[in-house]
């Protein structure tokens, strides 16, 4: 199966994520935003509503006026920092408002998050069609994403100790298997267990970091079940 994220190019996520982390927006959120908008490609334009950019921002009426009335044309948007720039702040402004919701990262969840985010209402109407219908695709595109991330994150961690035995296949595996159901929540998590690694590894030079990675991977699958036990809320 493709990787989800094979569209967000490293030059692009780079531009991208210190905007996300002065919103607090984390990248699960904004990353299933930008594949659903435009499948990662900063320099995607709809010929119909003239949307640009990697977060697809309209003109009249749509976050691209605020760009403009700054002086900048719709090309310039096609920049993924100026595109994030202008369109972050309604992703976070959602994202905030909703966060601490008890559904999620159920479907409903994500159609709140549509009718608030810009993409495509800002005016929390989630009866609307066009709303639930965006909605679901993003809570489908979401899945995917949280899988990506952890399939990335494991991956680097065998390449950095060669860690591919059956224990850690299983361990995968488990948390894939709760991935499906809430555990994408902790990416926080995810990029906590890599730093930990990339630090063992300094510090031991790989030799007994097959052992670190092994029991930092427990913990990570029994804090995930415990998320997904208490429904998998974002804090």
């Amino acid at each position: 199966m493709a990787d989800i994220l094979a569209g967000i190019s490293t030059s692009t996520y780079n531009a991208v994520k210190p905007i996300a982390q002065k919103y607090g927006v984390p990248d699960i959120i904004w990353e299933t935003v930008a594949i659903m908008e435009s499948n990662g490609n900063p320099s995607a334009q709809n010929s119909s509503s003239m949307a640009t950019g990697l977060f697809q921002l309209m003109p009249h009426g749509g976050q691209a006026d605020n760009a403009i009335r700054d002086g900048h044309s719709l090309n310039d948007l096609k920049d993924p920092k100026l595109n994030a720039e202008y369109g972050m702040p309604s992703i976070a402004s959602a994202y905030n408002a909703i966060k601490r919701d008890a559904s999620f990262p159920d479907v409903n969840w994500w159609i709140k998050f549509a009718s608030l985010s810009g993409h495509p209402y800002e005016n929390g109407d989630t009866g609307n069609s066009y709303v639930r219908q965006l909605g679901i695709e993003m809570k489908t595109l979401y899945e995917k994403v949280a899988s990506s991330q952890l399939s990335a994150g494991y991956a680097e961690a065998w390449k950095q100790t060669g860690n591919v035995g059956p224990i850690t296949q299983a361990i995968d595996n488990a948390v894939a298997a709760g991935i499906a159901i809430g555990a994408p929540p902790l990416q926080a998590a995810i990029d906590g267990t890599t730093n930990l690694t990339n630090l063992f590894t300094i510090l031991t030079g790989g030799g007994l970091i097959k052992i670190g990675l092994f029991l930092i991977t427990v913990i990570f699958v029994v804090v995930g079940f415990v998320v997904i036990g208490k429904g998998g809320v974002l804090k």
